[in-house]
């Protein structure tokens, strides 16, 4: 839309207070108006009957984050505009799209774009498009986009990127290669997504790209997403190896970090504590497996398709005593003696059993849980 106000019929200028009063005057709604009008050739009139013209899909809005989108139906209505938009082109909104699908699992924080689009293309592309738009609408939007700045020519992420700012739904950040996503914008991409893939998604682009140091936000994402909390089930499986390699590369980093830096313990303390579950479980499963493994070498009718592997049920163990003592170290920190002394001496046992009694590790263990005795007979 070009022109001053001046050029505008009174029924546009009608049309912009209806959409002004019926957005709730939310400044996300309005920036995402003004963006569509600056990129589209369209009026307000027939802005307004493309938002009324959008389906209303039935949504359980059960949280209280959803309490904004589920008393502005209209605002979800030109969410679902927006994403009809980007769905209708061909691969730059449809990877935009997913990209506003997959930031809804990242923290709430800016995330690379690399790893965005990472995650993005893990979604499947067998998800079909939730929301349709009029025919006439569709002949206004088949001119949108289809020009993009020079700076990104040939660059797929950086395209889809420039596309979502423009269209207001994200915002560019001071650092260069990171994207913002508003909380709204969040909640509706989760309401829409297929949930699961997206969620797998997201955590395998942080395992492939994630570090510690300069991601930690997200790691402690997808984090949440792997490990069962509170009484939500576990959202994302990963094979034992992945699962593995996880703790190591940024569990194990998470908990040293908290240690040194002397923050968030009773997240790490839990995070720690369903890492060391989650190992017990496939410790318990392994020797399950060894024990059918070994009946059915007496019973060839029996014959298990699972031949256990030492190597990884040694480092499994390794892994698990490793975690039981950094639990045990913050906890003598935190002066509770009496359960690092438990977590210390079930660590012994796993040592002794892969290492030997004298093995270094099992001395460092032992000695931690001497001094865990002592500081309890002084208390």
């Amino acid at each position: 839309m070009k022109g001053s106000s001046r050029d505008l019929r009174t029924e546009d200028i009608d049309a912009l207070r209806l959409i002004e009063e019926k957005i709730g005057r939310l400044p996300l709604g309005l920036a995402i108006v003004g963006a569509i009008f600056c990129e589209l050739r369209i009026g307000p009139l027939e802005l307004l009957n493309a938002i009324d013209d959008m389906p209303m899909r039935e949504i359980s809005w059960v949280t209280k984050d959803d309490v904004l989108l589920s008393r502005n139906p209209f605002l979800v209505q030109l969410l679902d505009m927006c994403f009809s938009l980007l769905d209708r082109e061909k691969n730059l909104g449809k990877l935009a799209s997913r990209m506003i699908e997959a930031s809804s699992w990242f923290a709430p924080s800016p995330i690379p774009i690399s790893m965005l689009a990472l995650a993005a293309r893990g979604i499947s592309k067998g998800r079909q498009q939730l929301t349709q738009v009029r025919k006439g609408f569709a002949r206004v939007l088949s001119c949108s986009f289809c020009i993009a700045p020079a700076a990104t020519k040939n660059n797929p992420e950086a395209e889809a990127s420039s596309m979502l700012i423009r269209l207001g739904l994200v915002r560019s950040c001071a650092r260069e290669g990171y994207l913002s996503f508003h909380d709204i914008v969040n909640l509706h991409a989760r309401r829409r997504s297929n949930a699961e893939v997206a969620r797998s998604a997201v955590v395998r682009a942080i395992i492939k790209e994630g570090s510690v140091s300069r991601h930690s936000d997200h790691v402690w994402a997808a984090c949440f997403l792997l490990f069962r909390s509170g009484t939500g089930p576990v959202t994302v499986d990963l094979p034992t190896r992945d699962l593995l390699s996880f703790i190591k590369r940024f569990v194990l980093p998470l908990a040293s970090q908290s240690f040194t830096m002397f923050s968030m313990y009773n997240a790490v303390l839990e995070l720690l504590r369903l890492s060391s579950r989650a190992l017990e479980v496939l410790v318990d499963s392994f020797l399950s497996e060894e024990k059918k493994y070994a009946s059915s070498c007496f019973n060839p009718k029996r014959m298990s398709s699972i031949e256990p592997n030492p190597l990884l049920y040694y480092d499994l163990e390794r892994v698990r005593a490793t975690i039981l003592d950094r639990r045990a170290m913050i906890m003598m920190r935190g002066c509770q003696h009496d359960v690092a002394e438990q977590l210390c001496r079930t660590a012994v046992g796993i040592k002794e059993v892969i290492y030997g009694p004298e093995h270094p590790e099992t001395r460092s263990t032992c000695i931690l849980m001497e001094q865990s005795i002592m500081y309890q007979s002084k208390f």
